[in-house]
């Protein structure tokens, strides 16, 4: 190193080749990895490529970069030292660089997902719903390079991988593989509608932008700009109508377990709660004002996002199912997996849901009975179905909490006949 005037690098094109040059006492080029086709698209008076080279924005935006981050290396040193690089000591610095740089590339995609999935972890520590998504990415990624037989690395982050990644959400995969002698099971069912891969590529975006924060990737457009291509699917929405809820409740069960199940069902129907929710009640929460009774509280889905606050006004039969139970449903909640597994049983002991539905099994393609469509969630829509009909929309977003119209509307079957009693109020 060597006392004397600050300098600055600058661009060249080296016979086709854009460089990085710098000079003080020997000569320093450094590749930027961006080419041009002639002289005719390098501005000499500039030093710059022109604005008609492919790719303009693109181009310019990672000669820039390049640029102020050499400049910013030969800065630190002259304020730090008061002492100007040679061309040498400043390539020697760039390999440097460079070297560090594509160790990072070269770790697998994989091991920055765990750091990521680790801090969600720690975020929905409480909520672990909210963490399902976040899990079911974890799992795909993991799926993807045992039935590729390949690693994803970030350096290979690319276009063409995350279409690679695309492809495999869409595919069927199979239920297990031999790997390394053993036999794996996939997690992952693959066949993923388009509501499904969008929500994988919302997490896949965020994974992207924490990479990106940390500058271990280049910011790139493309995840959020796919997701665009997929349409959140027009789905046959299925829902209960009062009657069949009501003659459900009357049903008496041979076995304790589908009392229960159905018990938590019909709670469901005429509550509205999430699983998530209905897992934290609590009955303390309940405003009693003689026969009435108003559940408040704040939905776990939402509570880090808006203050919104639920109050649900509860009917008879829930009431009765409370009491039946000392008002603690957590004695008889287990997983939402067992709950929708014991629900199909329900119903089709039920002998209520025998019809024949429009939704086709994954699996068959064959249509199904409404039985086999039936799930916890289902008494949600079938909460707000039922009131849409006779409840004004702003008194529902309460019971709700729901602060969007639109996306109250989501959960409305609107294959149920249409009433045309309604317009009876302009007959004379």
């Amino acid at each position: 190193m060597s006392k004397g005037i600050f300098k600055r690098c600058s661009l060249r094109n080296n016979n086709g080749s854009i460089i990085i040059y710098y000079y003080h006492l020997n000569i320093c080029r450094y590749p930027t990895g961006i080419s041009i086709d002639n002289t005719k698209e390098w501005d000499t008076k500039n030093n710059y490529i022109k604005t008609s080279v492919d790719d303009f924005d693109v181009k310019s935006k990672k000669l820039d970069k390049l640029v102020n981050w050499v400049n910013n290396i030969i800065e630190s040193k002259f304020k730090e030292e008061d002492v100007v690089l040679t061309g040498n000591e400043l390539k020697k610095l760039l390999d440097k660089n460079y070297q560090v740089n594509q160790i990072v590339k070269s770790q697998k995609l994989i091991d920055h997902y765990y750091n990521f999935y680790e801090i969600k972890k720690r975020t929905f520590k409480n909520k672990p719903q909210s963490l399902k998504d976040y899990t079911s990415l974890k799992s795909l990624l993991e799926e993807f390079e045992i039935y590729y037989n390949k690693k994803l690395l970030i350096r290979n982050f690319n276009d063409v991988e995350l279409e690679e990644l695309l492809e495999f959400m869409k595919i069927k995969h199979p239920k297990e593989m031999e790997l390394n002698g053993e036999i794996y099971k996939f997690k992952t069912e693959g066949g993923m509608v388009n509501d499904t891969i969008r929500k994988r590529l919302d997490c896949l975006n965020e994974f992207n932008n924490y990479l990106i924060k940390l500058e271990i990737l280049p910011n790139n457009e493309f995840i959020k700009n796919k997701r665009k291509e997929f349409k959140p699917n027009n789905k046959n929405k299925i829902s209960l109508t009062i009657k069949e809820v009501q003659e459900l409740y009357k049903i008496d069960f041979n076995k304790k377990y589908l009392n229960e199940t159905k018990d938590l069902f019909v709670f469901i129907c005429f509550t509205g709660l999430r699983w998530s929710d209905l897992e934290q009640f609590d009955y303390r929460f309940i405003r009693r004002n003689g026969d009435e009774w108003i559940y408040e509280f704040s939905p776990i889905k939402t509570e880090d996002s808006s203050s919104v606050e639920c109050f649900i006004p509860l009917c008879k039969i829930v009431k009765e199912i409370l009491k039946k139970y000392d008002l603690k449903l957590k004695k008889i909640i287990k997983s939402n997996q067992s709950f929708n597994e014991n629900l199909k049983i329900v119903c089709k002991e039920s002998g209520l849901f025998n019809e024949i539905t429009r939704i086709k099994n994954k699996e068959t393609q064959t249509y199904m009975f409404k039985y086999e469509t039936i799930t916890g969630h289902k008494g949600r829509d079938t909460f707000i179905t039922n009131l849409i009909e006779n409840t004004p929309i702003n008194e529902i977003m309460k019971y709700t909490g729901h602060t969007k119209v639109s996306t109250l509307m989501k959960y409305v079957d609107k294959s149920r006949k249409v009433n045309s009693n309604y317009v009876k109020i302009f007959d004379i």
